[in-house]
């Protein structure tokens, strides 16, 4: 366990500490700022160091991060505006010794450390172009790299969970043909969407799932990522039941820092199945999946099919979530714009997402699978 005198950061190992993620000056200084604000006031010195116990303590595990979540949400609200933007920060960088043992203790490359700890810089970025200082709200999502809990393995992010969905995958035996069915109790809408995405709610049939030793029954999931009511019946003999509620997957993120071709995604897909099996011998998985707005089926229809973003669906088995368009007017406009009709219209996606709503449409986000065979395959 790491003691209470780790975290007292002087400023020799702000900047070392910094240098080892190669962080630019600016944001050092930031950091350095705010650990020496910390260092004067015993009170908050105490609870960050407590924090930081919580968080990077070797036996903590999530109930040691969700204490840590909890601590950290309490500094906020009885700390001061600019200085509660950079407690993040001190802490991650506190916790910079913890995670490099970690690492270690897995055998992880050091390149993968910067490649996944490079994720502070992004999120002060982010907080600095929106707020115009350095900082971050991202605490949270922090915790997952500097923990070892989440890796950045070239474009993409990915880490170990389990599944979250209520959905059954299903494999046809020596081939690659997938088959996906809802779990029964689903509520489904007339469009094939689950009911409630988008907010409307308009029930017209239930999903039914029948497992048995002879056959899978149930509604068979589009190759756009839609439900039907009709049964599909698949001998067990020749599919086999790959992945269900609650199985271990990975799960992956993209970072929102560039551009995103189908090949640079491939290439993290392909790196993430050899990764976890190395350095995550204990945890077997058998797929990988991604919830988000760029999996919405809408953009096959809006945007040029040779546009990264319609590339990207092309290697997802889609099926659908309750979604709606929240994350996809976070990314697409900064936030929801409070008047649709002057929204700016000044690149490409903007326009087909106001021509789509003007017109009546909606957008909303959708979720795929990929198996840990196809990514493996990729380059084979």
């Amino acid at each position: 366990m790491v003691n209470k005198a780790d975290f007292l950061l002087e400023q020799s190992a702000i900047v070392s500490y910094c240098e080892t993620l190669r962080l630019p000056v600016e944001i050092t200084e930031a950091i350095g700022e705010a650990s020496s604000s910390i260092r004067r006031d015993a009170r908050l010195l105490e609870a960050i160091a407590n924090c930081c116990r919580l968080l990077f303590q070797a036996d903590g595990g999530w109930k040691g991060r969700e204490a840590a979540i909890r601590q950290y949400n309490e500094l906020l609200r009885s700390s001061e505006e600019k200085l509660a933007a950079m407690l993040a920060p001190v802490i991650m960088i506190s916790g910079l010794p913890y995670t490099t043992e970690l690492y270690r203790s897995r055998g992880i490359p050091d390149a993968v450390l910067l490649e996944t700890l490079g994720d502070l810089q992004l999120r002060m970025q982010l907080y600095r172009d929106k707020h115009g200082r350095w900082g971050t709200d991202s605490f949270a999502w922090l915790c997952h790299q500097f923990t070892g809990g989440m890796f950045r393995l070239g474009r993409l992010q990915f880490h170990l969970v389990q599944f979250p969905y209520p959905m059954h995958v299903f494999r046809r035996a020596g081939t690659r043909e997938v088959a996906i069915f809802p779990e029964s109790g689903i509520s489904f809408r007339a469009d094939g969407c689950i009911n409630g995405t988008n907010g409307i709610d308009a029930p017209t049939w239930t999903s039914r799932l029948e497992i048995t030793g002879r056959y899978f029954a149930g509604n068979r999931i589009d190759s756009d990522g839609f439900g039907h009511p009709d049964t599909t019946l698949l001998a067990a003999e020749e599919w086999e039941h790959v992945l269900k509620p609650k199985d271990t997957i990975i799960k992956i993120h993209i970072p929102q820092d560039g551009k995103m071709s189908r090949a640079a995604c491939r290439q993290s897909y392909a790196r993430a199945v050899p990764f976890f099996e190395k350095h995550f011998p204990e945890t077997p998985f058998a797929a990988m999946y991604c919830a988000t707005w760029l999996l919405s089926p809408q953009w096959q229809q809006l945007l040029p099919a040779e546009s990264n973003i319609a590339q990207f669906r092309h290697d997802y088995h889609p099926f659908p979530l309750e979604g709606d368009d929240g994350q996809m007017f976070e990314r697409v406009f900064g936030a929801k714009p409070a008047d649709l009709a002057i929204a700016p219209r000044d690149t490409l996606l903007r326009r087909v997402v106001l021509d789509r709503l003007s017109a009546g449409g909606v957008i909303h986000s959708g979720a795929g699978i990929i198996l840990k065979e196809e990514a493996n395959g990729y380059f084979e």
